[in-house]
Order: structure tokens, then sequence, then C-alpha cells
């Protein structure tokens, strides 16, 4: 951006002062209007009707973000007056109830009905003193502690995991909640995570930049220490246990930043689970039936030796590590780090026991990060065009041949599960992503706009029971690629995800990549990875 640069197009037709940040400014960042650059002049701004229509479309956006933060605002103060009448009882309970050391039976963690599921509420700890009365010791929980453990449970793991099934071994939280109680930095980096998470509920923008500041610090320290540790790594790939919380707290951390969008930062996260994950056996984990396992085998398995297979705690993360190596291919710009062929060939890996998604999707999302890279490790251009194109055929067979089987599955039983959805949903974005690296993102393809027309059909018509948070990598894709006459209601769609998170989360970061590709596809084809690359951004779409 050049000097003396009078703001971005956005701010100069409002008549605001621009912070002038890239790529976006804050002014517009934070009130959800798009931020049109500080590039060449915009061609709406012809001093007619388009002009006219894209001043009006500014005005609305920002009376909506106004009335939207009126609304948060209002509904803080609602809570803040009922926390304040219920401070005593909560105290009584939260100390009565959480304080480490040996374990009773649980009822409730603050007063309020329990975080976890009641097959979870199996053990938490009490620390009792010699003469019988409790002793108060450093590891004591506060109440906000505990408010923040409860809004973690009921509000931020759902949101992490949208898709997960709590009655298979994969969705039972017990194992992590044997891991916050240790007060080890699994349970700092939660605490912090969700102190996030609530704080973008208060409905006061200071407040969250204010706690984000703080964060950041406190990410910074926790950094650090997962350095440090990846050094010793060779002593912790011995107890599984310790590395479940070491894996576990790295997931915090990048949940931490695709909290405050996903745009940088958590890639030294995931390295640091794929190198602790590339030690590990996908055969001695998955050696025994564990598919659906109950917590008592799962708080069994959680030994001080760690030698157990029967370890929930490290499935968990694995799955978790599993689609977090696939799925960031798209904007890191490598294949996946990890087997992910040998790990998801184990029949007791079900990824969409946790994650929606079947198996067989993931590995075609993975070998098309393969069919990607292709074209930079071969010399001849002839021959690697064949090869890529032959590839291609392959990849998108077995999509089209899988979803359907899916589509069929659906009209012989007249409805559809959220695992085949979400299955369906992401099968057809690979499909999308197949045909523009095979052919190129061209919006004139019959093969994209075909795929791209069966993902708008079944956001149309999808389920109100089915979450859109665990999709944004399908959504991000599709959306690139929508026609000019559907990018209306796809764009409205991502504004409501992006509402209705109150600011939490990457669909805003989707909202901008989808925006950038459409203006660059007025020049010349694009698809979300150009996007992403002229943001210069490398956004998490998890």
């Amino acid at each position: 951006m050049p000097p003396g640069s009078a703001g971005c197009w956005t701010c100069r037709v409002r008549h605001k002062k621009c912070d002038l940040s890239t790529p976006t400014c804050i002014e517009c960042s934070d009130r959800h209007v798009q931020c049109h650059g500080y590039g060449s002049k915009p061609t709406w701004m012809d001093g007619g009707l388009e002009e006219e229509r894209e001043r009006s479309r500014i005005k609305a956006a920002v009376r909506k973000n106004f009335r939207r933060v009126k609304k948060k605002q209002a509904e803080a103060r609602h809570r803040s007056r009922a926390e304040s009448q219920n401070a005593s009882e909560t105290q009584a309970d939260a100390e009565a109830n959480l304080v480490p050391a040996t374990t009773r039976p649980v009822q409730s963690v603050s007063g309020s009905k329990s975080p976890a599921k009641s097959d979870e509420n199996q053990i938490i700890p009490h620390h009792v003193a010699a003469s019988g009365s409790r002793s108060r010791t450093d590891h004591d929980w506060n109440v906000q502690e505990a408010h923040l453990l409860m809004h973690y449970f009921d509000q931020v793991f759902p949101w992490q995991f949208p898709y997960h099934h709590t009655r298979l071994s994969l969705g039972n939280r017990g194992w992590l909640f044997l891991l916050f109680i240790q007060r080890g930095p699994l349970c700092q980096a939660t605490l912090s995570l969700s102190s996030l998470h609530q704080s973008a509920h208060l409905g006061t923008e200071q407040e969250l930049l204010q706690k984000q500041r703080a964060f950041d610090r406190h990410s910074r320290v926790l950094q650090d220490m997962c350095a440090l540790m990846s050094e010793q790594g060779d002593r912790l790939i011995q107890n599984h246990n310790q590395l479940a919380e070491l894996l576990a707290c790295s997931v915090m951390l990048m949940s931490f930043e695709v909290a405050r969008g996903g745009e940088h930062d958590w890639l030294l996260h995931l390295n640091a689970i794929i190198s602790f994950m590339s030690h590990l056996s996908p055969e001695r984990i998955f050696s025994r039936g564990t598919h659906n396992m109950s917590l008592k085998s799962d708080v069994a398995g959680f030994s001080d030796q760690g030698t157990s297979d029967d370890n929930g705690s490290l499935r968990f993360i694995i799955v978790t590590g599993l689609w977090f190596d696939i799925l960031s291919c798209i904007s890191t710009d490598r294949i996946p780090q990890l087997p992910y062929q040998r790990w998801l060939s184990m029949k007791g890996l079900h990824m969409a026991d946790l994650m929606g998604c079947e198996n067989w999707v993931l590995v075609a999302i993975g070998d098309l990060a393969h069919l990607a890279k292709s074209p930079m490790q071969k010399p001849d251009k002839v021959e690697c065009a064949a090869e890529l194109r032959a590839r291609g055929k392959e990849i998108a067979r077995d999509l089209e041949n899988g979803i359907n089987k899916l589509e069929i599955a659906t009209r012989v039983s007249g409805k559809q599960s959220q695992t085949d959805w979400v299955s369906q949903f992401f099968a057809i974005a690979a499909l999308v992503l197949c045909h523009s690296i095979t052919s190129g993102p061209s919006l004139d393809s019959p093969a994209i706009q075909n795929t791209v027309g069966k993902a708008l059909v079944m956001l149309r018509y999808k389920e109100k029971s089915i979450s859109l948070t665990g999709s944004v990598w399908a959504l991000c894709i599709v959306g690139c690629m929508v026609s000019p006459p559907d990018r209306p209601y796809f764009e409205s769609l991502i504004v409501e995800l992006v509402h209705a998170s109150g600011g939490i989360g990457n669909t805003a970061t989707v909202l901008k990549i989808m925006r950038k590709c459409w203006e660059m596809q007025q020049f010349d084809e694009a698809d979300c990875r150009d996007a992403m690359s002229e943001l210069e951004i490398n956004a998490l779409l998890i």
C-alpha cells in the first residue's frame, strides 16, 4: 500500500477513518463489512447505479452489525445479573466439588447441569485433611475456573467437534475430564480457550480485544512449552498418557487460533502433533476391538504406566490429528505428513464417530493433496499432464461411486443420517477440488458447475439439526466456485454463520477467502487456494 493512502475503498465510501491494516482493515472486519482493499478503484464505483447498490449494501451490513452488538450487550447484562444472584451458591458448590486428590462420585460442578453426559460423570477429585476437614491448596478450583470448565463442556467442545457421537468411545469425554483435574498444561490451555470463547458473547468488542491480548501472551508461553517438550519426544513416546496430554494441549492451542480466525500461528502446533504421531504404530494403537468401548474401559486404561492399548484419549487425539493434517493441506500447499492411508485402513479407526465424515472421503482428500503437488515434482510437463488427468479420473471415480451409494441409501431409507450427509457434502467438495486441480478452476467447466449444483441442493434441503460449523473446509471450496447467480444465496448463508458464531471461529475467514476469489475470477481463473495465496493467509479450515 502506498504511503499517504486515504484508506480502503469501503471506508472511503463510508467517509470513515481507515486504520490501513492489511489485508483488511479493522474498521471493516469488526463490523463484518466487506473491505474492498487498497488497490485499484473497484468497478462498481461508477458514480451510477452499481455504486448506489454497493453503498446500500454496506449501510445495511453496518446497521445489522449494530443491532447484533446491542443484542449481545443486553444478553450479557442479563447473564451478569443472573450470575450475581447465584454467586454465593456457586462458590459453595465449587469448593465442595472441585478440589483435586482422591475420588468420589460427583453430582454437579457448579450447582447447575453437569457439562458432561451421565456416563462421563464418574469421578472428581476431593482433597481431605488428616483431621477429616478439607484443606485448601494451590490446586483448588475457584468460581471463575468452575464456570469456564462448565462453559467448555457445554459450549466449546460441541463447537470443536460438532459431529461427535457421545455414545461411542471417540465421543466419550471422560478421559478429557481426568486430564483436566490434574491441573497440568492441558487444563490451562483449555481454560484459556473457554475464556476466549465466552468473551466473544459478552457484547463488548473492547473486552474481547483485551482478553485476546492476554491470551496471546499465555499462548506464547504454551508454545514455548510445546517446543521444549518436543525436543524430549523419545521419553514421552513411551508413556501414552503423558503423550495424550501433550497432544491434547496442542489441539487446544490450535483451536485457540481457529477461534481467532485460524489464519496464522497454528502450524507450529500441528507440526508438534505430527512429530509425535509419526512415532506411533497404527497396528498397536488399534490392535483390539475398541470401537464401542465404554467409559469404564476408558478409565481403566488410563493407568500411570500408560501401557494399555485401551486408551481412548490417544485414539481421540489420533483421529483429530489426522483430520487436521489432511484438511490443512489446501492452505499449507503440502501433502499429508502422516501415513493417512495406513491409519485410515485400520478397522478400529472411525473418523465419522468424531468428525462426522467417513474414512474413504478423507483418503480421497489426502490423495488430492498428492495430486495437486505432482506437477511440481516432474520435469516432463506432457507426461505429467497425462498422469495428472489419469490419476484425477481415478480419484473422481471413487468419489462419484461413494456419492452415488450415499444417494441411493438416502432414497431407499427416505432419510439421511448426519454421518451420511457430512460424508456426502465433503465428498462433493472434494470432487469440485479434483476437477479444479485436473482441469483448472474455471467457472465455465460443466463438471465443476454440475458438482457445485449438487452441493447447493444439499445445503438448501439440509436438516436443521445438522450443523455447518464442522464443514467449513467443504463450504470454502464449494463457495469459491459458485457461479454469479448463486453467490447471493451462498454469501448470505456464510454471513448467517458468522453472526451466529459471535465472531468466534473461522467462518469470517471463509467469507473473506470466498469474496477475494470472486473478485479474482473477474479477471482470471481462481479457486480458494489462489485466494488464500493472494490474501497471504494460511487458513485452517476445520
